[in-house]
């Protein structure tokens, strides 16, 4: 791993995840570049006045300056960068990401026990995550920084697991960190393991057969809460998923499992597409 972004919005989770990348960083030697985006500025219809552009933008930068000066006196020898974007983080981040060749986007997200947050609004951590062909990590505001050492991927274990790829980037991320890999894939009580899961079972065996890997199949009604009580009875220190895409009139009706899982972890959730 040799660039990471970190996507700050100055806020109080978004410093906690920018140390999780920094950590990330010194752990790699990687550079580390972070990344703001400022808005336009709204009109204030009573004063008739518009603040200039040029005053947000500085603002802006004085403030990224601030934490870069900050970061530096915790870790000296980092390789630290920042951009500045006008325009909203969510339509942006993968581009710039893209552009400064990052191989992972770290991001934070607040307010997880938001109900309103979680099933309304979202986070822009959320958003990018669901479409971003960047990998990216969300650390939940409470979790702090610890060397990786087991990883926990949840899947479904059907067909589309042998042609999406993700296995191989799960694989390769196990490899980076050296880490122990537990897959998990979480079925109804009642349901019993069908041929096409057994096929998929040795699938995964022949594929990780170089990479130190527990395959766990959980019953529960609810794929995030069968994951989640999973995540809490053993020692992971990443949780990694592939949201799928769906179409719209799908995302309409049904809330998307990451997006669940994201709001309710208490480690980092990174995400990778096929």
């Amino acid at each position: 791993m040799e660039n990471i972004l970190a996507a700050i919005d100055f806020s109080n989770s978004s410093k906690n995840a920018l140390q999780y990348a920094a950590n990330l960083a010194t752990y790699f030697n990687a550079k580390l570049t972070l990344f703001h985006a400022y808005h336009i500025p709204v009109l204030n219809t009573e004063a008739g006045y518009i603040p200039p552009l040029t005053d947000t933008k500085q603002v802006a930068e004085k403030e990224i300056r601030k934490w870069i000066k900050d970061l530096k006196g915790e870790h000296e020898e980092l390789d630290i960068d920042y951009v500045l974007e006008m325009g909203f983080a969510a339509d942006i981040i993968e581009e710039v990401a893209i552009d400064k060749n990052a191989d992972i986007i770290v991001m934070g997200i607040a307010n997880q026990n938001s109900f309103l947050k979680e099933h309304l609004v979202g986070s822009v951590s959320t958003t990018v995550a669901q479409s971003s062909s960047v990998p990216v990590l969300i650390v939940p505001e409470i979790a702090k920084y610890t060397r990786i050492k087991k990883i926990s991927y949840a899947c479904d274990f059907d067909k589309n697991l042998e042609s999406t790829g993700v296995l191989s980037k799960v694989k390769y991320f196990c490899s980076l960190f050296d880490a122990k890999l537990q897959i998990l894939n979480v079925m109804k009580p009642e349901e019993e393991i069908s041929v096409e899961k057994a096929e998929t079972d040795s699938y995964v065996e022949e594929k990780l057969y170089s990479t130190m890997h527990d395959t766990f199949f959980i019953y529960d009604e609810q794929v995030d809460k069968g994951v989640m009580d999973f995540v809490e009875h053993h020692d992971t220190d990443i949780l990694i998923t592939s949201p799928k895409n769906h179409n719209f009139l799908h995302d309409l009706f049904v809330e998307s499992k990451t997006k669940k899982l994201v709001f309710h972890s208490r480690i980092p959730v990174l995400t990778i597409h096929a």
